[in-house]
């Protein structure tokens, strides 16, 4: 079974995805600030992390960068899911490694991207 970390700030978001994710098989782990995301995949090593950007204790950007400079889990793939301008995120984003991101609250295009990644 793959485990997928979500890493969001929002009790519904979690909520909404572990319950759909659940439904497709993957086992969900989830935390609730950059910090607690880091400590996660490094702990448990995701098949791949859903990331948020606005979050306390680390935004996605931080988190992003301590994944990726970990040889523990730099290569889990991370896809970012904000509400945050996608096009002016992506240039920073892109220096750190990430390449996938999708705009909230588009669920259904995130679980897409999940699939086609873990396929």
């Amino acid at each position: 079974m793959k485990k997928i970390l979500i890493v969001d700030d929002s009790k519904t978001v979690l909520q909404v995805l572990r319950a759909r994710l659940a439904e497709k098989g993957y086992s969900v782990l989830a935390a609730m600030d950059g910090m607690q995301g880091v400590m996660f995949a490094h702990r448990n090593e995701p098949d791949l992390i859903v990331l948020d950007y606005k979050m306390p204790a680390g935004d996605g950007s931080t988190v992003a960068q301590k994944i990726k400079l970990s040889a523990k889990t730099q290569d889990i793939p991370v896809v970012v899911f904000s509400a945050e301008n996608m096009e002016e995120l992506k240039p920073k984003l892109l220096a750190q490694g990430i390449v996938h991101f999708v705009k909230k609250p588009d669920i259904d295009g995130l679980i897409s991207t999940i699939e086609s990644l873990l396929q």
